[in-house]
């Protein structure tokens, strides 16, 4: 990737697959993660989840198996 914009850190994550949620406004992350938690359908390797935030919503990215 690039450079960052100044204040903001990156990181890197090991090669995954991921299941991307979505969801529509940034003041409802902590409700998703709650319904993420909670679901037993996805089967998680706990390798690294993010989300990308942006002003219309967020795309919250789950590690699970193959």
């Amino acid at each position: 990737g690039g450079p960052l914009a100044p204040g903001l850190v990156g990181t890197a994550l090991a090669a995954s697959r991921y299941a991307r949620l979505q969801v529509a406004k940034p003041q409802l992350i902590f409700s998703a993660w709650q319904d993420i938690w909670a679901r037993s359908d996805l089967a998680r390797t706990y390798t690294g989840d993010f989300g990308v935030i942006r002003e219309d919503g967020v795309d919250i990215y789950v590690a699970v198996s193959q």
